[in-house]
């Protein structure tokens, strides 16, 4: 095949995604993507230090190309001749990267892309380094996600020589797994409905980090749920998105999931939810931890205060969102988890234009407990009439009164929070709230 726009030679068989294809200089040239199935096919190492190999089985899926240090030195994945040329016209460039040998990387982050010119002008994206699992990549063409101004960026673009993609992470030697390149002329998809209920299967999440994930058919919040089971192994594991929810987010207004300790307690600082941008940036947040007895639901507004940062930092990571990272694990030392009902929705959130108000005068009107509570209803302790009751199961854990899930929206209209709270020997009541 013949390319005449690359000044390079073309050293091994193009491979090409389904009939899509990009015009380069007169020239139509085919998307590129390359999965290894049929050997390294041009690939190379930037280190003679390192050797490249084909691995035919437990790839992102199938056969990978896999990197093997015999000396500890800087060394990338680099592409064949033939992925060189015009990039122009090119949107998204993906890949899935694993550290086969363990461990993790020195740093969090690493600059992980380069793209190099071919008058030598080499610009780099920085993001999350890679651990034991499969972790998938994915970077939008553009010049601000490559920290460059315009110039710059079109200098190296319409005449790419290669890229190459970081393999080594760590001090020591290592092994590192490279799958499923690909760069195409899409951009990322705009994402308006995302929902995993786990009533038939996993849905496509995966583990990240000291984890073994599977599918339990029944017991969750209702029907099935993801399970997590923690190596006690590492650091602390999460459940991450499934590769076909990445994309533009910026429709989405909140997150909904529930969490579940099924075995084990709390005590560990740790943030609950990370939102991973394509342009290397991740968005952090936090909330209390989950029940150890009962399903705990989590309602996050997604605006640039509820994470810390400023519209701009937002935007930026929202606008193209690779994956979403859940925390599982609560408490050092060995536990398992549950996650159920992961939801994206697009709706504004609900404007309260009148009072909330639950007297207990009849039940605990759907309010819940967290932590080492036994919730129940009193027909005479109130101030006056009933109250929502709370025992202390006595685990050395804070419990807390929750709000009923119709509570949850925009309370901005809201003036002042009124409540009452009495200790009954140990016990404490809970009566008469009032938001108006």
């Amino acid at each position: 095949m013949n390319i005449h726009s690359i000044t390079v030679p073309v050293r091994t068989k193009l491979r090409v995604l389904a009939a899509s294809a990009l015009i380069v200089s007169g020239t139509v040239r085919a998307e590129q993507s390359e999965d290894f199935e049929s050997g390294l096919n041009g690939w190379t190492s930037t280190s003679p230090d390192t050797s490249l190999g084909q691995v035919a089985s437990n790839g992102y899926p199938g056969a990978f190309c896999q990197g093997e240090e015999s000396a500890s030195t800087n060394w990338y994945f680099e592409s064949p001749a033939n992925w060189g040329g015009d990039w122009s016209g090119y949107k998204l460039l993906k890949w899935d990267l694993k550290l086969v040998s363990g461990g993790y990387a020195d740093n969090e982050t690493n600059p992980v892309l380069l793209l190099r010119g071919g008058d030598g002008t080499t610009i780099s994206w920085t993001g999350p380094s890679p651990i034991w699992e499969w972790g998938h990549y994915e970077v939008v063409l553009e010049p601000q996600y490559f920290g460059t101004n315009a110039s710059t960026f079109a200098q190296v673009i319409t005449n790419v020589e290669s890229i190459l993609i970081l393999g080594d992470y760590r001090s020591p030697t290592e092994t590192t797994g490279l799958d499923s390149v690909s760069v195409s002329t899409n951009l990322p998809p705009i994402q308006t409905v995302l929902e995993s209920t786990f009533d038939s299967d996993m849905e496509g999440w995966r583990p990240y980090d000291d984890v073994t994930l599977t599918w339990v058919s029944t017991n969750g919040n209702p029907g099935g749920y993801l399970h997590g089971l923690d190596w006690v192994d590492g650091r602390h594991y999460r459940y991450m998105s499934p590769i076909g929810w990445a994309g533009d987010w910026r429709a989405f207004t909140w997150l909904d999931f529930d969490l579940k300790i099924i075995v084990g307690d709390t005590g560990l600082s740790d943030k609950t939810l990370w939102i991973r941008g394509a342009n290397g940036q991740t968005l952090v947040w936090d909330g209390e931890d989950p029940s150890e007895d009962d399903w705990t639901n989590y309602h996050v507004y997604l605006v640039p205060e509820n994470f810390g940062v400023d519209q701009a930092t937002f935007d930026g990571v929202m606008a193209h969102v690779t994956e979403i990272l859940i925390l599982g694990e609560y408490r050092h030392g060995g536990e398992q988890g549950g996650l159920d009902n992961v939801r994206l929705s697009t709706e504004p959130p609900f404007v309260f234009l009148s009072d909330l108000t639950s007297t207990f005068d009849a039940d605990i009107e759907d309010w819940e407990g967290a932590n080492d509570i036994n919730p129940s209803w009193s027909a005479d302790l109130g101030n006056p009439g009933g109250c929502y009751y709370g025992t202390d199961l006595g685990d050395g854990s804070h419990w807390y009164f929750v709000t009923p899930e119709s509570w949850t929206g925009n309370w901005s209209h809201f003036q002042q929070l009124r409540f009452q709270l009495k200790s009954f020997t140990g016990h404490w009541g809970f009566s008469n709230t009032d938001m108006v």
